[in-house]
């Protein structure tokens, strides 16, 4: 599958201090990149639907939905018209249809399944559409195959029956209301960077050494994969603040910040990271704000409220900034 990535990368060689208007600052310092890349990013690929299918009935995801008190019954293929498949692929999601709803505060991957009318905290017609446009965005690639079949997937939930339509052609699972809504959110801690030993100049006068100084930060990476394991979308971003020491006074010049992101369809990333405040020298600072947030399409909205970045929404992700002067430089 040909994913596209997504990196924004803001750079610069000197930044005068006193910025006054942070909407001019973003708008005039980024750049976004979109790279191609053809090489998935799992070592495992489940090569045909038949597989797929198996794996959620009787393999791994059989264990996984098990936790969620989610077995998966029976399935068959209840429709290969080409007529019908693909005009049932470009309804919307009925509200009678069972979505994967997240609501666990303690748990950010545990979910209950609800009917899109009993969906809490959204009004029917946002639910329906936001359910909708996850399955417009997985299914709109694929509407010109000539292999697509529906097949009707026997869920037990709870104890009780759920029935839902499943897409699929030869080759994948495309979209079924259950599964292309499930997500899982997994964090990864920023390590330590690498350190390089850089040949440091003492003066006659002083012990501590001369040279280059840095103050380096990266953010934790979100990471969502899909019912299968797959990874789906990834954030993260981070900032390297750049000076010299020389005799015992530490000074900052430059700084280069980036943010990556990238998603597939029906998923969203997000990464986000403003300098509000720059002084070069040996008296000087930088204050910086971010945000890295990832989930199903249309769940995490990140807001900036002119000092600093909230997340919100029904993906994970996480918020905050720092104040560096030149004494934080090492």
């Amino acid at each position: 599958m040909i994913r596209t990535v997504k990196i924004k990368i803001l750079a610069w060689a000197t930044v005068l201090a006193g910025m006054i208007s942070v909407g001019i600052f973003m708008q005039s310092c980024s750049n976004e990149i979109s790279i191609m890349e053809t090489a998935d990013r799992n070592s495992t690929v489940i090569s045909t639907w038949q597989k797929q299918i198996d794996y959620a009935l009787n393999g791994l995801g059989a264990e996984k939905f098990a936790l969620q008190d989610l077995q998966l019954v029976h399935y068959k293929v209840i429709d290969d018209m080409d007529v019908k498949v693909k005009s049932w692929a470009s309804e919307k999601v009925s509200e009678d249809s069972f979505v994967p709803v997240y609501n666990d505060s303690l748990d950010i991957n545990r979910f209950e399944l609800l009917p899109v009318s009993e969906v809490n905290n959204h009004d029917v017609n946002g639910v329906k559409e936001m359910y909708s446009d996850v399955k417009k965005q997985i299914t709109c690639n694929f509407l010109d195959s000539y292999d697509l079949k529906i097949v009707e997937l026997t869920w037990n939930y709870q104890g009780k029956p759920i029935i839902s339509k499943c897409l699929v052609n030869d080759t994948c699972v495309i979209y079924d209301d259950i599964l292309s809504n499930i997500r899982c959110i997994t964090i990864e801690e920023a390590g330590e960077p690498d350190i390089v030993n850089i040949p440091r100049l003492k003066s006659n006068s002083e012990s501590s050494p001369d040279g280059p100084v840095s103050y380096n930060f990266s953010s934790p990476t979100y990471i969502t994969t899909n019912w299968l394991g797959t990874t789906c979308a990834e954030a993260w971003c981070s900032i390297s603040v750049s000076g010299n020491s020389s005799n015992n006074i530490k000074s900052i010049s430059t700084y280069v910040e980036s943010a990556h992101y990238w998603a597939d369809g029906g998923y969203t990333a997000t990464a986000q990271i403003t300098v509000t405040s720059f002084t070069p020298g040996a008296g000087g600072h930088c204050r910086y704000q971010y945000a890295v947030a990832t989930g199903s399409s249309g769940s995490v909205t990140v807001s900036w409220n002119g000092s600093s970045y909230s997340i919100s929404g029904g993906g994970h992700g996480q918020s905050g900034g720092a104040y560096i002067d030149s004494s934080s430089l090492n």
